[in-house]
C-alpha cells in the first residue's frame, strides 16, 4: 500500500493527518500530536506507579516488554485494555483510548492503568466486578460521585443488578458483540461494592480477599475476611452503608 493511501487511512480512522510516538520506560504512546503523546506518556507512567502503590502496596518493577497506547482523534470517550495471558504472564499489552484531552488524562488513563497493574499482579483473571471497581476508584471525584448517584438511583428504582449476577460475571457479557448488561449500571454497582469492602478493612485486605475468592467461593471468602455469614447478610450491610453515606452527605 502506498504512502498516500496509508495517510488517507489514518485520517479516516482518527481525523488527523499526522501522528507522533513517544517511548517511556513502560509505554510506547502514539497520539495525534507530539505534545499530547508526551502528556499521555507522563500520565501513564504516573498512574502505573500510583495504582501499584494503592492496590499492590509497592511499586511494580518495569515491565519486560512495553505496553502500546494508541490515542485516536475520535471525540467519543473510549478506553480499552487488551492483553494475552500466557500462564501467569501478560503479553502483547495494548491500550486504545479516545475522547477529549482532559478526559483521557483524568479519567481514561487512570482507569486503564489500574486494569494493567491489577491484571499483572493477580496472575489469574481478576473477578470482573472488582476489576472494574478498582479501576473506577482511581478516577476523579466528579466521575466517582456520578457512579455513586447512579447506584443510589438503582436502589431507589429497585433495578440493581442481582448480587449473584454481579459476582459471577467473568467478563462483560455480550451476544454478537452487543452488551447484555447496562455498562453504566454495572460500573456503578461494581464501584460501590468495591468502595464498601475497602472501607471496612482497607485495600490490602481487599486484595487478599480477592485472591482467596478467585475460585468463585464467595460465601466462604466473605465469611473468612469480612465475617458475613452469607451473601444476603453482606448485601444488607452494604446497602445500609450506601444509604448512610447518602444521609451523611446531605446533613
Amino acid at each position: 500500500m502506498g504512502l498516500k493511501y496509508l495517510i488517507l487511512a489514518w485520517v479516516a480512522l482518527t481525523g488527523h493527518a499526522l501522528a507522533a510516538t513517544v517511548v517511556s520506560p513502560n509505554f510506547i504512546v502514539t497520539a495525534p500530536t507530539q505534545d499530547f503523546a508526551n502528556k499521555v506518556s507522563v500520565a501513564a507512567e504516573y498512574w502505573r506507579k500510583e495504582s501499584s502503590r494503592r492496590w499492590v502496596g509497592v511499586e511494580l518493577p518495569n515491565w519486560p516488554a512495553k505496553t502500546t497506547i494508541t490515542v485516536s482523534g475520535i471525540a467519543k470517550r473510549t478506553g480499552l485494555t487488551r492483553f494475552n495471558r500466557v500462564g501467569t504472564r501478560l503479553e502483547n499489552r495494548r491500550v486504545d483510548v479516545g475522547g477529549k484531552e482532559d478526559e483521557i488524562l483524568d479519567i481514561i488513563i487512570p482507569h486503564e492503568m489500574t486494569h494493567l497493574v491489577t491484571a499483572d499482579y493477580f496472575k489469574v483473571p481478576v473477578p470482573y466486578w472488582a476489576f472494574e471497581g478498582m479501576a473506577t476508584s482511581t478516577e476523579h471525584d466528579e466521575k466517582r460521585e456520578k457512579l455513586n448517584a447512579t447506584f443510589l438511583k438503582m436502589l431507589r428504582d429497585k433495578n440493581a443488578i442481582s448480587l449473584g449476577e454481579l459476582l459471577f460475571v467473568t467478563s462483560f457479557p455480550t451476544i454478537n458483540n452487543v452488551p447484555t448488561l447496562d455498562g453504566r449500571r454495572y460500573y456503578a454497582e461494581s464501584h460501590s461494592l468495591t468502595q464498601y469492602l475497602v472501607s471496612l478493612h482497607g485495600r490490602k485486605h481487599f486484595i487478599t480477599f480477592l485472591l482467596d475468592a478467585t475460585n468463585g467461593e464467595w460465601d466462604e471468602a466473605f465469611k473468612l475476611h469480612y465475617g458475613f455469614e452469607d451473601l444476603t447478610q453482606m448485601q444488607d450491610a452494604w446497602i445500609k452503608w450506601v444509604l448512610e453515606q447518602e444521609n451523611n452527605s446531605v446533613e
